[in-house]
């Protein structure tokens, strides 16, 4: 039980160069690649850019070798890796290598496994010189990431808030352009309703202009008829003189006969 609860809280502290997932496929971690040269001998693991302890202080590849010769001893996996390794130092800052005695296919696998003694990795300057030495300074990288996490989120939280602000912005300009296009359309109803008024009018004003052309006519027809009619007044009254006066002369005729 001892194992498990210091596996634990390493955890807790502290981070490892391969993890594996919940398929049991192995991962990089805070390694960024691993090549293996054509005869399987020689691994060269280069670290993430960018990876600090929370001290602030940077990963380096002289802390990796350190941290993984202090677990070696003490896991039987690790024992069988310290077994089949030549050599195993930095090479450079960021770089480290092992080259072995013969292939370990398992090396993945055993730099990864999240189980019994874990191949944490931590700074070199807390780890103590004896193998049965303690480590009674506890500074790692996963409260760095989680440091990091937390400064991503707040950035995350920040550009949410952003948009929403953005969004309620929208958000009022189109209240604003609602408004104002129920206020033109209530122009237009306002201005359609007087046009239905222009036309109804017009519609009157043609009917009355019918009515008065219609009057017209007809009196235009009566006009007609009396023309008509004291024309042919006119010729009775002539033919009526005519006859008087033949009249007239018949009776002068008579009278001079008779005279």
């Amino acid at each position: 039980m001892a194992g498990v609860h210091t596996g634990n809280h390493g955890y807790h502290v502290f981070d490892t160069l391969f993890s594996m997932d919940t398929k049991g496929v192995i991962h990089p971690q805070m390694a960024e690649a691993a090549r293996t040269s054509a005869d399987g001998l020689t691994w060269e693991i280069a670290l993430r850019p960018g990876l600090a302890f929370h001290d602030g202080a940077p990963v380096t590849a002289a802390d990796c070798v350190a941290s993984l010769k202090r677990w070696m001893p003490l896991d039987s996996m690790g024992r069988m890796l310290a077994a089949a390794t030549e050599t195993m130092e930095a090479k450079g800052a960021s770089t480290f290598t092992i080259v072995l005695k013969h292939p370990f296919p398992l090396m993945l696998d055993v730099l990864g496994k999240p189980n019994a003694a874990v191949p944490f990795i931590m700074p070199a300057r807390i780890i103590p010189p004896g193998r049965a030495d303690r480590i009674k300074e506890t500074v790692g990288g996963i409260l760095d990431q989680i440091a990091s996490l937390r400064r991503d989120l707040e950035q995350i939280v920040a550009s949410v808030e952003a948009e929403i602000q953005n969004n309620r912005s929208i958000l009022v300009s189109f209240e604003k352009v609602g408004r104002e296009a129920a206020a033109l359309g209530s122009a237009n109803a306002m201005i359609l309703q007087g046009a239905d008024q222009i036309l109804a009018a017009s519609t009157e004003s043609a009917t009355g202009a019918r009515q008065i052309a219609s009057a017209a006519e007809q009196a235009s027809a009566a006009a007609r008829q009396a023309s008509t009619a004291a024309t042919e007044q006119a010729s009775g009254a002539e033919d009526l003189a005519a006859a008087v006066e033949e009249i007239a002369s018949l009776a002068d005729t008579l009278k001079q006969q008779n005279g």
